[in-house]
Formats: C-alpha cells, sequence, structure tokens
C-alpha cells in the first residue's frame, strides 16, 4: 500500500482502490500492476521515491494522448488491464505524482528511470 499527504490543492478523487483515512491518501498499487506495467513499459519497484514520477508521467501522458486523439471515451479503459473507470486512470496519475512529492527519488528508482548511469 503506497500512501501520501492528501493535497490541498484539489479535490481528491477516491475511485476502485484508492482511500482517504487519517490524513492520508491510500492506493494499493497491486490492483492495476499489469496497466501500470504496461504504461511504463517495464517492470518497476513498486514503491515511491522516484518511480512514482515515471510511471504518474507517463501516465498523465497517455491521457492527453488519448485527449488529443478524440479517444478519452468511457470505453477507453477496456483497452487496458486492470482499470475500470477513466477516473482510476486520473485518479493513478494525481496520486502517484502526489506520492513522489512527499517521499522523493531514490537512487534505486532513478537508475530505473534512466536518469542515473550504474
Amino acid at each position: 500500500m503506497l500512501t501520501c499527504t492528501v493535497p490541498e490543492y484539489r479535490d481528491i478523487p477516491t475511485p476502485r482502490g484508492f482511500e482517504i483515512e487519517d490524513g492520508e491518501w491510500r492506493c494499493d498499487p497491486e490492483m492495476y500492476r499489469s496497466f501500470l506495467e504496461r504504461v511504463a513499459g517495464g517492470t518497476p519497484p513498486f514503491g515511491c521515491g522516484g518511480d512514482c514520477y515515471v510511471v504518474g508521467t507517463r501516465i498523465e501522458g497517455l491521457i492527453e494522448r488519448h485527449k488529443a486523439n478524440g479517444e478519452w471515451t468511457d470505453e477507453l479503459p477496456d483497452r487496458y488491464p486492470d482499470v475500470e473507470s477513466r477516473d482510476e486512470i486520473e485518479a493513478l496519475a494525481v496520486f502517484l505524482r502526489a506520492c513522489e512529492s512527499d517521499h522523493g527519488p531514490s537512487e534505486e528508482t532513478a537508475l530505473w528511470a534512466g536518469t542515473q548511469q550504474p
């Protein structure tokens, strides 16, 4: 389970797989593992500290690409494993960016993201 501080700057989505409890926003990324692997193009470690930024950014890019192509429809989640709604896709992007903001990059995930040489 990943947790992050509840961002104050926006309404917080809580679709399937997300919850807010005791001032923390929580998500179990294992619920979305196949989707995250497909969008991320690999098998990232599912802890924050760099990978949240990379995966969150790739999800944001996916959203923007589908919007630009007129494909951001209710049928879109049918193309991807483990997601049932556009709300889940958007919540993942926002959550992962908020998580990264809380935890920052680690050496391991910087290597995975290609931002450091081994």
